[in-house]
């Protein structure tokens, strides 16, 4: 008799938690999709006015979170950053300078990194104005990963035609997933409503 009942009992409380998780997914999504350093990604965003989910999907995607990654390449911290992009959105931005030692500090990869965004967002306006909200942060994904001048190029010789649903134009593998992996990551940060946006 005992033991029907504490397998009745597993199975209610079985029930009831699947219930819980069911309709509060914020839940599951928040531990699934946890966004770091929120206090940076959301000043930084406001201040270089770049929408702070694409900054924490981009984040999610160079380094997990990581900020002492280094890639082979030498991209450095949060961002994975290479030094001379750094070095040039420092001086393009008029920025407070940064060393590269400092790059692995989370508010400083923040920092020149989400400049770097609105840098791109600068050089891409025209073409960001006549995009949805879903292929803008495609664009700006793509520039971010495989350089301004590609995307430009691609775009120039219509490779790719700047939207989401196009990716498949892009002749580069890695920028193609990496863009579809900022775009999956940005979309569930989204839905999960975590951070503020001003």
């Amino acid at each position: 008799m005992n033991f029907r009942r504490v397998h009745l009992m597993f199975a209610i409380l079985l029930t009831f938690t699947l219930v819980v998780l069911y309709t509060q997914t914020n839940i599951i999504g928040t531990w699934m999709y946890p966004i770091k350093y929120k206090s940076a990604i959301e000043a930084n965003a406001e201040t270089f006015q770049i929408d702070p989910y694409l900054v924490a999907a981009i984040i999610r995607v160079e380094s997990n979170y990581d900020p002492n990654k280094v890639s082979s390449r030498d991209a450095i911290g949060l961002m994975q950053l290479m030094p001379s992009t750094a070095a040039y959105t420092i001086e393009r931005m008029a920025l407070n300078a940064v060393k590269r030692s400092e790059l692995t500090t989370p508010s400083n990869n923040i920092y020149v990194g989400t400049a770097y965004l609105n840098v791109l967002k600068q050089t891409f306006i025209h073409q960001l104005q006549k995009l949805d909200g879903k292929s803008q942060i495609t664009l700006l994904a793509v520039a971010y990963n495989a350089g301004p001048g590609k995307a430009a190029q691609w775009l120039s010789d219509e490779t790719w035609n700047g939207t989401a649903d196009s990716l498949a134009g892009i002749p580069y593998g890695e920028t193609r997933h990496y863009a579809q992996r900022v775009l999956y990551f940005y979309e569930k940060y989204k839905g999960l409503n975590g951070l503020s946006v001003k």
